[in-house]
C-alpha cells in the first residue's frame, strides 16, 4: 500500500470488497420503506461531470466523469442497488470504473462494491479510503 496525507491507497480491491461483501446487512424494512417514502429515486447533476444518485439507497452514490473513466465514491449497501445506481449513471457516462473512493466504513457506503468493482476486475480498480478502513470493516463484520 501507498502511503499519502489523506491515508493509505488501498489498491488491493479484492480485499475490501470481500470484506465489504462479507458485512452486507439488509436494510431493517421499516427503514428502507421510510427512505423510498422521503426520496424518490432520482440522479442530480451536481456540477460538470459530478451527479449524485439519492433515493436507491440509503446513502447517496456519487459519480465524477473524466475523459477516458469514472470514479464512484461510496457504493449502496448491497450489489444489486449498487447495479441499479450504476445503470442510470451509465445513461451519463458510459465509461470504465477507474477507482472507488469510501467516505467512511458504513455498510451502506461500501456494501455495494461489488457493482461497481467485479470480482475480474479486483486489483485494476484503485479503491481510497481511510487508513483505518480495513480494521473498521474488519472489526464491524465480526460483530455482524
Amino acid at each position: 500500500m501507498t502511503t499519502n496525507p489523506i491515508g493509505r491507497i488501498a489498491a488491493a480491491s479484492w480485499v475490501l470488497a470481500s470484506l465489504a461483501h462479507a458485512q452486507q446487512q439488509k436494510v431493517h424494512p421499516l427503514l428502507d420503506r421510510l427512505n423510498q417514502e422521503q426520496f424518490t429515486p432520482t440522479v442530480y447533476k451536481v456540477t460538470d461531470q459530478v451527479y449524485s444518485a439519492v433515493g436507491f439507497s440509503l446513502a447517496n452514490c456519487i459519480l465524477i466523469a473524466g475523459s477516458d473513466g469514472i470514479v464512484m465514491v461510496d457504493t449502496t449497501e448491497d450489489r444489486e442497488t449498487g447495479e441499479k445506481v450504476l445503470a442510470e449513471f451509465r445513461k451519463i457516462a458510459n465509461l470504465p470504473v477507474r477507482a472507488v473512493i469510501y467516505t467512511h466504513n458504513h455498510g451502506d457506503h461500501t456494501g455495494g462494491v461489488r457493482a461497481f468493482v467485479p470480482e475480474n476486475a479486483a486489483g485494476q480498480i484503485d479503491i481510497y479510503a481511510h487508513e483505518s478502513l480495513n480494521d473498521e470493516v474488519v472489526n464491524t463484520s465480526s460483530v455482524v
